[in-house]
Order: C-alpha cells, then structure tokens, then sequence
C-alpha cells in the first residue's frame, strides 16, 4: 500500500458515552492506495487512545455506488487527491473559533461498531456536506496488530534517533574538545600577547622618556648652534680688528725702521709705548681668536654628535611604535577569535544539552508506549476473558 496522506486533523467525535455532544479529538488520518490502485483504505487513530480505531475500504464498486448516492463529480482515480485537498482545508481552520470547514465522526450508540466520517462546510445557513462515509471500528484482533505496528514503529524511530544522538553526541563531543583544545591555546596566545604588549608598552613608556631627553637634546642643540653663530660673528670682528691692528702695527714699525728724525725722543717713546700696547692687544686678539675656533670646533662636534643621537632615537621609537602597533592589532584579532570559539563552544554545548533531553523525551515516550502496549494487552486479554 502506498501511503498518500498521514496527518493529524481535529474532529468532532461524538459518542453516547461521551457528555459533550462536540468533543475535539486530535486524530491521525491515513489514507493509503493499494499499488494496482483498485483499493483505497482510510484509517482514523487517536494517540490518546490506542484502542481507537476506525478504517474503511473503498474498491471501485464501492465507490461507484457512492458516486451515486452523494452526487460526486469525481473519478476512482481522482478520489483520493479531492479527498485530501478537502482535508488540508479542514487543517488550515481546525484552531478558528467557527472554523469553514470541519471532520466529524460519530456513533450512534456504544456497541455499534459502525461509525459516520463527514467532511463539511459551515456558512450562516447550513452545514454543507461534501462527503460522508461510514466507517467500521476494528476488531480486538486489528487493534492488536495496530498497537504492534505502534510499538515497532516507536522502536524503530527510537532506534534511529538513538543513533542520531549517538552521531551527534560523538560529532559534538569531538567539537567540543577540539573547541575547547582550541580555546586553550587561543588563551595561551593572547596571554603571551597581552605579556609582550605589556612589555612593548614598557618600552614605549621607555621611549616617552627617550623623546624627552631627545627634545632637551634638541634643544642642547638649537642653544650649540647658537653660540656657534655668535662665536662665528665675534670671529669675524676679531679678524677685521687684528687685521687693522697688524696694519697699524707695520705703519709704525715702517716708521721706527726709517727714523724719521723730526720725531723727538719724548715723542718717539709715546709712539714705542703704543705700538707695544698695540702688539699686546693683537697677541690678545690672535690668542682669543683661536680660542673662538676651538670652541666652534667642539661646537660643530657637539652639534654632530646630537643630530646622530636624534636620528638613532628617532629610528628606535618609529620601530617601536610599528612593532606596538603590530602586537596590538595582532592582539585583537586572536581576542575576536577567542570571542568566536567561547561562542561556538556554547551553542556545541547548547546543541548537546538539546539532543540529550530529545533522547530522554524519546526513552520516556518508550517507555510509555510499552506500558500502554502492555495495558493494552492486559485489556483486552480481560475482556477476552
């Protein structure tokens, strides 16, 4: 048999040995086609109620017969597919309040075996009948085979379920230690990270306090510049200063050599007391010139000196601040990697907790269904009896 519809439909149910005219039984419609299509069955189960069971068999004779008697424009072989687009409308609205279509089932009394499936529409007039079919509630002997289909089917779904779980558990179990494998060396890696950020930004604190002594060595600088330039400026008025002192200085001694003889003694004696001053003041001047150049000399050191230690700390901080920055940026991204798999590691931890209530769910309903299996049995071997 070919199973065309398995799906599970409210339906008003209504029975002598129920009080409520309009009990709600959520049950399971089945309708399968024999694989010649000649037969068509119909099979009406409650989940609630193991022991409910109410099917039908339509072959072509019946059918034509109903044909007859209900008016249906249909042909045996499009039966079952106007069938189930009439019971997909019953699912849509089965929760409205007035739902536009409904399934009823009902018996006449408690020990006729018969029973009326109705499928029909409701509008402000009238129920509309699109189908009605008389149903047979099946002996103890069905019912039994019913349950152990039930019970096989339970087992063979929890055995495929058990080795899902199985799977999952081994696929999850094995994520969640290569997660966690992971999460420790991530852990290793950004603790070594944040120890050399820490380091590096040491060194940077180090290197704030090189950029000072590099500024005040600037300033060293600008000031031995400076000097150096006044140094050169005083230079400059030394020579021209000894350069007209050495010019006077050959002036008078041309004099002294020609002995001028108007010159008297008193006179030529304040004149060899001045050249002698002045002698004196150009040896001071040579002796303060070459001072002058000696200090501009040591300046000029200095000042190259200076210039090579700024251009090495200047190239020290720049590396620094490029390996800072490396290590910082290097340091994010293993944080947001760390960030990802904590994440992964909870939802493979979440995932895990969900297959194993599934599978308990699973075990319970099992158990349950063996139970009712077992009552079942007790059940009717009493009323055997």
């Amino acid at each position: 048999m070919d199973t065309l519809l398995s799906k599970q439909i409210h339906i008003q149910y209504t029975h002598p040995s129920f009080p409520q005219p309009d009990n709600r039984l959520l049950a399971t419609i089945q309708l399968t086609r024999s694989q010649n299509k000649k037969l068509i069955a119909i099979h009406i189960t409650d989940d609630d109620d193991p022991l409910l069971l109410f099917q039908a068999e339509i072959n072509e004779n019946d059918f034509r017969a109903l044909q007859t008697d209900q008016s249906l424009l249909v042909d045996f072989a499009q039966f079952p597919f106007n069938l189930i687009e009439l019971l997909d409308e019953c699912a849509k609205c089965q929760n409205d309040l007035s739902p536009k279509f409904l399934v009823q089932l009902s018996c006449d009394s408690a020990s006729s075996r018969n029973a009326t499936f109705k499928i029909m529409e409701t509008n402000r007039f009238k129920y509309i009948t699109y189908l009605s079919l008389t149903l047979l509630r099946a002996s103890d002997a069905e019912v039994k085979r019913n349950l152990a289909d039930l019970v096989n089917g339970y087992k063979s779904e929890i055995h495929t379920l058990r080795t899902q779980l199985d799977t999952t558990t081994t696929t999850l179990t094995t994520r969640l230690a290569e997660a966690n494998s992971q999460n420790r060396s991530l852990a290793s890696d950004l603790s070594r990270a944040q120890d050399e950020l820490a380091r590096l930004r040491r060194d940077l604190d180090h290197g704030s306090d090189a950029r000072r002594d590099l500024e005040a060595l600037e300033r060293e600088a600008r000031a031995a510049r400076e000097d150096a330039a006044e140094c050169r400026a005083a230079k400059r008025v030394a020579e021209r200063e000894a350069e007209g002192w050495r010019t006077r200085a050959k002036e008078w001694e041309r004099r002294e050599r020609e002995g001028d003889e108007w010159v008297a003694g008193e006179q030529k004696a304040k004149l060899e007391e001045s050249l002698a001053m002045y002698k004196a003041q150009n040896t001071r001047l040579e002796n303060s010139l070459r001072q002058t150049k000696e200090e501009i000399n040591k300046g000029n050191e200095i000042i190259q000196r200076l210039q090579s230690d700024l251009s090495a700390a200047r190239s020290k901080i720049k590396l620094k601040n490029v390996v800072t920055l490396q290590q910082e940026r290097l340091l994010d991204e293993r944080g947001a990697t760390i960030e990802t798999q904590t994440r992964e590691l909870a939802e493979v931890r979440d995932a895990l907790a969900r297959a194993e209530a599934e599978a308990e769910r699973e075990r319970r309903r099992a158990e349950e269904a063996t139970r009712g299996r077992e009552g079942d049995r007790a059940m009717m071997e009493e009323n055997a009896r």
